[in-house]
């Protein structure tokens, strides 16, 4: 749009203050000396945590509207206390210090600042505890470096005008150090480019922070979809920035197989394992069963190598990340008997056609048709080779064999078969997960059933009578892609007949969902993504994002302290972070989303320009201006462009961007402002 000259007050305009107050520091118990969660592995204690992004008092609890903003902090940490003195500036002087296990999260803070700042940010590796500190990031993994009783993912974090420093006993506790420094640096932190970055600083704090949970999982369904993986490694970059730890991959299904097997191991079936892939690694999503299109186009169709996996688990691993692969058996194999003729017998369905060996693709959503014949001896094989080789590409603990929905599998061979199978599982070394279906077979040792739907009496019954542990995906407060707003064309409603906000998504308790399956059995919490509608990165992140935020504070956060308004409060201050890092988050209506703006000059003389970046992600981009504002007040607009094409199907959240000249001395803006239909709602005069 062309640019228009208004007038604006010199000394800036007031700014619409978020929609929700957030609770001070002190009232949610940050100060307090709190005894250490349970964990996953079944020590118990107390909890409280909790966080804000308002200003500090005088007393050093932080108040909304008192001043400069305290950065949103999720998922909450146990403890955080502001201190006295100011923020740590991040310069073109400032380095990075790793000392002993830290190279890992030294390395990706790096990569982060310096994509989002151009600052130079060197990492230092050959130093020691009595190397100097000042205008330094300095992190140290050491015994004692953890909250006493928190080693393994446990951090402290402090921050100071002169320095700042992460403490940890594990490469992990460093990594989420690391996380929580990039929120309090603030939404520009992990911008996807430097062209407007403003000065980041970080508030005075300490922090004392770790786990309620062990596992923190977010599910990829790569079967009725594919994501490659440069995909893939955006997914955990995303996900372990809200600490994440596990990456769980749905790697087979009816509409496809994902993952290369030799079956090197099997000198007795005859099977070619490598039809698995060459045929159902090309087959996927494509249409429901009245034949209409599912999703905005087919579901995309590939497999990774063994070499591409080893590099999905490697990069994982360096973002604090486990890879937990899924091969679903005994149903949910449609893609499995579409490729390998041996697995085809009486007992297998569905049946080929007359004059066929194997049975054909089939693209639609529909469940519970498909099973492995249980009394066909290859059936065994196959699945003894599949997890074994898997289980040997896999450093992780775990092997997720799915078993759910085998509606077509008699009920007792189904129990005989998942016992069976688990045991194949188990003979790996690895520990087996496997849906809450498979609970009624006779499970091994150490064995992790993750629940999503069905009868919770029942569900809890067999994790006791199993004594094994759980993973909660309940689908009204973990499933992609229920829908996230009534706007929302596509996607699902039947597990919270209706939307499923990101209110539900964080109101629970995972130690109350199960009747009797108490904290100390519970392993962890996962969001999962299933690929019916969703088709590539932007149309996961709407329904993904903002929703992902409550399961990592589920997850990460003692149950004692969360409140849904704080959470709320917190979620809306980071919506910017998403925009600014490239993503598409769905606006969801609980959300009165923040809104960022910033300025940054490039070049001299005439060609002088003033690049802008803004997000203003609950807003109609149609709706959203930007101004430039002289020292006299003068005002010109700006025209934005969004950075995602708006017109792609489920793309409706998108940083902008702008440029504005940057005239002579007299007329150089001072300040740029970002407004939604007229109104401002943030500006910046840190223009570099």
């Amino acid at each position: 749009m062309p640019s228009t000259a208004s007038h604006a007050s010199p000394t800036g305009p007031r700014v619409r203050p978020p929609r929700r107050a957030l609770a001070p520091l002190a009232a949610i118990g940050l100060f307090a000396g709190l005894p250490s969660p349970a964990s996953a592995d079944g020590t118990s204690g107390t909890e409280a945590s909790g966080a804000d992004t308002s200003a500090a008092d005088a007393n050093g609890a932080f108040e909304p509207g008192s001043g400069d903003s305290f950065p949103a902090l999720v998922p909450a940490p146990v403890s955080a206390t502001p201190t006295n003195g100011g923020a740590f500036d991040l310069t073109r002087s400032t380095v990075i210090r790793a000392q002993g296990e830290a190279e890992d999260a030294a390395a990706v803070l790096a990569a982060d600042l310096r994509t989002a700042t151009a600052l130079p940010l060197p990492v230092q590796t050959d130093v020691g505890s009595d190397d100097g500190s000042d205008g330094a990031i300095v992190l140290r993994v050491h015994e004692g470096g953890a909250p006493a009783g928190q080693e393994q993912e446990g951090y402290r974090l402090s921050v100071s005008s002169r320095s700042i420093e992460i403490q940890a006993s594990t490469r992990e506790g460093a990594l989420h150090g690391v996380r929580t420094l990039e929120q309090l640096f603030g939404p520009w932190a992990t911008s996807c480019d430097d062209e407007a970055t403003p000065r980041l600083s970080a508030p005075a704090v300490e922090i004392s922070d770790h786990p309620r949970f062990r596992y923190r999982g977010i599910g990829l369904d790569v079967t009725r979809s594919f994501y490659d993986v440069d995909d893939v490694e955006t997914v955990i970059d995303r996900a372990s920035r809200v600490k994440f730890n596990v990456l769980h991959l749905h790697l087979s299904d009816d509409q496809g197989w994902r993952i290369a097997i030799d079956g090197t191991g099997d000198t007795t079936s005859g099977i070619d394992y490598s039809r698995l892939t060459s045929i159902s690694g090309g087959t996927a999503m494509t249409e429901d069963s009245e034949g209409n299109p599912m999703g905005t186009e087919p579901g995309r169709s590939g497999f990774y190598t063994k070499s591409d996996y080893r590099r999905i688990v490697e990069y994982a691993a360096s973002r604090g990340i486990t890879v937990v692969p899924e091969i679903d058996v005994p149903g949910h194999t449609n893609a499995a008997l579409h490729a390998i003729p041996e697995l085809n017998s009486e007992g297998s369905l569905p049946r080929p056609a007359d004059g066929e060996s194997t049975p054909p693709a089939n693209g639609t959503p529909d469940v519970g048709y498909s099973s492995l014949d249980v009394d066909n001896p290859a059936s065994d094989t196959f699945v003894a080779t599949v997890m074994a080789e898997l289980a040997a590409m896999t450093p992780g603990p775990y092997l997720h064999m799915g078993g759910d929905e085998s509606h077509s599998t008699p009920e007792e061979d189904y129990r005989e078969t998942v016992t069976r199978y688990a045991g194949s599982v188990h003979a790996t070394g690895k520990r087996v997960i496997g849906w809450n279906e498979y609970a009624d077979g006779d499970l091994p040792d150490d064995a992790v059933v993750q629940y999503w739907n069905g009868d919770k009496d029942q569900v809890a019954e067999n994790i006791l009578r199993n004594d094994a542990r759980a993973v909660l995906s309940p689908a009204d407060r973990a499933y992609v892609p229920q829908k996230a707003a009534a706007d929302q064309e596509q996607g699902a409603t039947w597990a919270c007949g209706g939307p499923c906000t990101i209110g539900d998504w964080y109101d629970w308790d995972p130690a109350r969902e199960l009747p009797g399956i108490e904290e100390a059995r519970v392993l962890g919490v996962e969001a999962v993504h299933w690929g019916e509608w969703i088709r590539g990165l932007d149309q996961m992140d709407a329904y993904l994002w903002p929703r992902a935020f409550a399961t990592a504070e589920v997850g990460w956060s003692p149950q004692s302290s969360r409140s849904v308004d704080d959470f709320l409060a917190r979620a809306e201050q980071l919506m910017p972070a998403l925009q600014l890092a490239g993503m598409n988050p769905h606006p969801v209506p609980e959300l009165d989303a923040a809104a960022a703006v910033s300025a940054r000059r490039h070049g001299r003389g005439p060609s002088a320009s003033l690049a802008i970046r803004a997000s203003a992600a609950s807003a109609d981009p149609s709706a959203v201006t930007v101004r430039s504002v002289d020292p006299s007040g003068n005002a010109r607009e700006v025209p934005l462009t969004s950075e995602k094409d708006l017109a792609a199907p489920m793309v409706e959240s998108s940083a902008l961007r702008g440029e504005a000249p940057d005239r002579s001395e007299s007329h150089r803006p001072v300040r740029v402002e970002l407004l939604v239909d007229g109104e401002v709602v943030a500006d910046s005069t840190r223009i570099r």
